[in-house]
């Protein structure tokens, strides 16, 4: 499942912080692929995971690995 399909799924008050943290990761680092990964939207580089968007059910988490 690509990530605009996993945040189809997502509380529409939730899915808009979330998008807001995924235009500001594309626009920083658009070399960044994206995949949802452990039920988050998370950001690799080179193989290596870098960023993810944890969503709960009254936040977003912005988390870095």
């Amino acid at each position: 499942m690509g990530v605009d399909q996993f945040l189809k799924g997502v509380d529409p008050n939730i899915r808009r912080l979330a998008e807001g943290i995924r235009q500001m990761i594309r626009r920083a680092a658009p070399e960044m692929q994206e995949f949802v990964e452990r039920g988050a939207p998370t950001y690799v580089v080179n193989g290596k995971n870098v960023v993810c968007i944890m969503m709960y059910k009254d936040h977003v988490n912005l988390e870095f690995f």
